[in-house]
């Protein structure tokens, strides 16, 4: 018999929709965050064809992180496996902002073009994947909240 309490896990396939914004944390290590479209295609009423496009923010880190940076640019075409995560921040005004992101644990990078070839990239599910995190120094980029 399987018994589960809860299920977190997210599989995204879809196009970034700008190139990966890139910090480090004082120890040099990459934390990736991008956007990622998800369009849903369907026929309405009139029989015309619609596109609905989501918009999903993703953070990578550790080695994924590294190859996001290494491998991402705009337009290009990832599955992505992992987690969603809620956090809250005060932004520089005092007003409370909240954030739903994809924490990632593996990618495929797929093909668009005939020289463009596949690859996956797994991340080991570590406990202290946020210590990258919480050394970011930016006072514009305040990751208040993001830490379980």
């Amino acid at each position: 018999m399987f018994n589960m309490n809860s299920v977190n896990d997210v599989t995204l396939l879809g196009n970034l929709g700008d190139n990966p914004e890139v910090r480090k944390t004082k120890n040099g290590k990459s934390v990736v965050f991008f956007s990622l479209a998800t369009n849903k295609y369907f026929k309405n009423e009139a029989g015309e064809q619609v596109s609905i496009t989501n918009w999903h923010r993703v953070v990578l880190f550790n080695r994924l992180a590294d190859l996001g940076e290494e491998s991402l640019v705009k337009g290009k075409q990832v599955l992505i496996k992992g987690s969603l995560y809620s956090r809250n921040f005060k932004d520089k005004d005092g007003k409370t902002v909240y954030i739903t992101e994809v924490r990632a644990h593996e990618m495929i990078l797929l093909g668009t073009g005939k020289n463009d070839s596949r690859k996956s990239f797994n991340s080991p599910r570590e406990e202290n994947s946020t210590e990258y995190i919480k050394n970011i120094t930016d006072e514009t980029f305040n990751l208040e909240g993001y830490i379980d």
